[in-house]
């Protein structure tokens, strides 16, 4: 089965200009090669880290101690670094040519993968004690200068390499002939996608033949014909487009072509090309096509749970003396605990107890629960602050901690209000696809508090699964940090 990647799960059709460009039948491979860009880029991403390390090492111990320090350190370093960081992409596959092509993507993946190969490393040096050999600086500048290093990489592959040579169709062509029954329509926009990856459609080879009958006189004669021309002219793969409903249809045809040395790719037809779009997964000696995703692949959910992880336990250090304050003024405003544990559905529909800092004079939790609303009389003396500058929901990190929730995620709502709402709208329990979050981003961009009407609630369901169907790290960042810029001033928190 042909499966190297998403481009070539295409038709092709003929290239009218492939012939008379060379009349004499010569390849000439004056342009790059397709396939070797990947290894390419992981060579660079080699020299690039561990030049890094040396550079930030060499620099740093210069100007601040006056020596240029051990440069097997920073050699060891920046080595251990890349292979971390290597793996990871390589395992997220984005060393393939069609998502080097996409900075945008590039970016956020380097960024979120530098950023647990760096937490590893600062790990690493806190439990080894290296910091006599690779000071916290040269670290420091290390990690800014690595990720800008391979950022830039990115942005030349992405603007200078792929906007001229993978566009234009400049790699070192491959000449391809395609077999089809004479049904199927070749279309164009193939013939495009085919140059990008290096392949150039010289001949097209149409043949009478259906889904239930074998193969017929006439198109062994066609195929007689694309022997003869494979044999003739340097032509190095053929595509074969036919029904997959009639597997002996193409037993038959690979069974004519057998006497060509050459790599024969099938096609999908038009009735599974849709599916194959999704991604193929690999079982041993089978292979699945990925109909429906998990909201986070595994490595995604390492990113994520990483980030989780540092950031919170980093928000408890640095917020502590504050949660203290606040725990003390709870205590003496009103009778009753420091915090409120609810129960809230979590990802897959879990039921954990979220943490809160007591807000009101009541402790509701059970089948019916009214939502807060602007003049509350429920409000303690404290809460209605705490409340609006969403102080109270820092206990909740502890919960981040224990991996019931995560720092960004659609908000959890109480037990009694997601029974309610999985009634109303067919969609509202996809929320549970992923963690759920202290923020969200329906809560930067408004929904955040009561929720008066349905509609309101279908609007915040709408962003939950936008976020989850467009997860990305940077994504995360983008709405923490607008969480911390609007917290003090959210008029419909409450």
């Amino acid at each position: 089965m042909y499966n190297e990647s998403k481009e070539n799960f295409l038709t092709a059709a003929v290239d009218s200009d492939a012939v008379a460009a060379n009349p004499s039948g010569r390849h000439l491979r004056l342009a790059m090669p397709f396939h070797p860009i990947e290894g390419v880029v992981i060579f660079a991403d080699m020299v690039l880290v561990v030049g890094s390390s040396i550079l930030a090492g060499i620099l740093y111990h210069t100007v601040a101690i006056g020596r240029s320090g051990d440069l097997e350190a920073f050699i060891g370093v920046g080595a251990a670094v890349y292979l971390n960081f290597v793996i990871i992409s390589a395992a997220r596959t984005n060393y393939k040519l069609h998502l080097l092509s996409n900075f945008r993507e590039q970016v956020q993946e380097v960024t979120a993968i530098w950023f647990i190969v760096c937490s590893l490393l600062l790990a690493l040096a806190f439990f080894f004690k290296i910091g006599d050999s690779y000071s916290r600086g040269a670290t420091l500048l290390f990690l800014v200068g690595g990720w800008v290093a391979l950022i830039c990489c990115r942005a030349v592959l992405a603007l200078l390499f792929f906007t001229s040579t993978f566009a234009a169709g400049r790699f070192a062509k491959k000449r391809v002939v395609i077999l089809a029954a004479k049904d199927f329509v070749v279309g164009q926009n193939t013939v495009h996608e085919l140059k990008r990856c290096g392949y150039r459609p010289v001949r097209i080879f149409k043949f009478e033949g259906d889904a239930s009958s074998p193969l017929e006189r006439s198109a062994r004669e066609v195929i007689n014909d694309l022997i003869t021309i494979c044999r003739a002219e340097p032509i190095e793969q053929v595509f074969l487009q036919v029904p997959w409903q009639n597997p002996r249809l193409v037993e038959e045809i690979m069974s004519a072509l057998r006497v060509l040395s050459l790599p024969v790719h099938l096609l999908p037809d038009d009735s599974v090309a849709h599916f194959l779009r999704n991604r193929i997964v690999n079982m041993g000696g089978a292979w699945t096509v990925e109909l429906k995703r998990a909201s986070l692949s595994p490595i995604e959910q390492a990113i994520k749970r990483t980030a989780d992880l540092v950031l919170a336990t980093i928000g408890l250090v640095v917020l502590s003396p504050l949660m203290a304050a606040v725990a003390a003024i709870v205590v003496l405003d009103s009778p009753g605990p420091v915090f409120f544990v609810q129960t809230r559905h979590g990802f897959n529909g879990r039921s954990f107890g979220v943490r809160k800092f007591r807000t009101m004079r009541v402790l509701e939790d059970g089948p019916i629960i009214r939502q807060a609303t602007r003049n509350d009389p429920r409000f303690t003396r404290i809460g209605r602050l705490l409340r609006r500058t969403s102080i109270d929901e820092l206990p909740q990190l502890f919960n981040v901690i224990s991996g019931e929730m995560s720092l960004v995620g659609p908000r959890p709502h109480a037990a009694a209000h997601n029974t309610e709402y999985e009634k109303l709208i067919g969609k509202y329990m996809y929320r549970n696809y992923i963690k759920p979050g202290i923020t969200g981003w329906a809560q930067v961009n408004g929904f955040r508090g009561e929720t008066t009407s349905l509609e309101m609630m279908e609007r915040r369901v709408d962003f939950d699964l936008w976020y989850i169907n467009n997860w990305s790290f940077s994504l995360d960042i983008r709405i923490l940090l607008k969480t911390i810029t609007i917290a003090a001033n959210q008029t419909n928190a409450y």
